[in-house]
């Protein structure tokens, strides 16, 4: 099947932007960013925006983490009628972070005339090096993110780790507290049970369990 051309003629356009916390969405490209972006990219090669999706706290690794927006945009994109010609992102690891889940997605919207592209990562539009390049990027974005994956889980542990080592330390501290609280109130009731000799004066000094 014939590929559209991006850059010959104006194309229909569905839009996508995606954040997977909060996090990202304020020191990162906000969602708001990535539309942006896109819209000035849209204009510049004359293409018409038809639809534009959003998704705020979804990640992109797994088919198993459903994302609405991004489940009724390919639905959408996938009709016989095919609203759209591409659909555009800010950056690939936007569709994807799983390389291969990524690889099958593009293949199936293509068998439907449906191209993907990139707004801030231009591909070549030569098939066999575009497929290249974009499984090479789809491959780095896949290990970036299981890499942070590794090291919030490293520090998560250290942090739970640490919480565990305080509160261990102050279960000691209240249990030694209590202890000498508790030693202070038998040292005073042996002294004041300690029998008088000769009916009055002070407790016999030998006796005195403070001497």
């Amino acid at each position: 099947m014939s590929k559209p051309t991006i850059k010959a003629v104006s194309l229909n356009l569905a839009l996508y932007g995606r954040v997977s916390t909060e996090r990202q969405d304020v020191e990162g490209v906000s969602i708001e960013q990535q539309i942006e972006q896109i819209k000035l990219w849209a204009a510049r090669n004359h293409h018409t925006v038809v639809d534009v999706f959003l998704e705020r706290g979804a990640s992109a690794f797994s088919v198993e983490k459903r994302r609405p927006q991004f489940d009724r945009m390919v639905a959408k994109a996938l009709l016989p009628e095919r609203p759209y010609d591409l659909i555009v992102v800010h950056s690939q690891s936007r569709l994807y972070r799983n390389n291969a889940e990524r690889e099958l997605l593009e293949q199936k919207l293509e068998r439907n005339g449906v191209r993907v592209a990139i707004s801030s990562q231009p591909r070549p539009e030569d098939d066999l090096t575009s497929f290249l390049v974009r499984n090479i990027q789809g491959s780095v974005d896949e290990w970036q993110s299981r890499n942070s994956g590794k090291t919030r889980r490293r520090m998560h542990a250290k942090k739970c780790e640490r919480r565990l080592l305080q509160w261990r330390e102050a279960t000691i501290r209240i249990r030694c507290r209590a202890n000498r609280h508790s030693g202070t109130e038998r040292r005073k009731k042996n002294l004041e049970s300690q029998p008088r000799r000769g009916g009055s004066g002070s407790p016999h000094l030998s006796s005195c369990p403070l001497r």
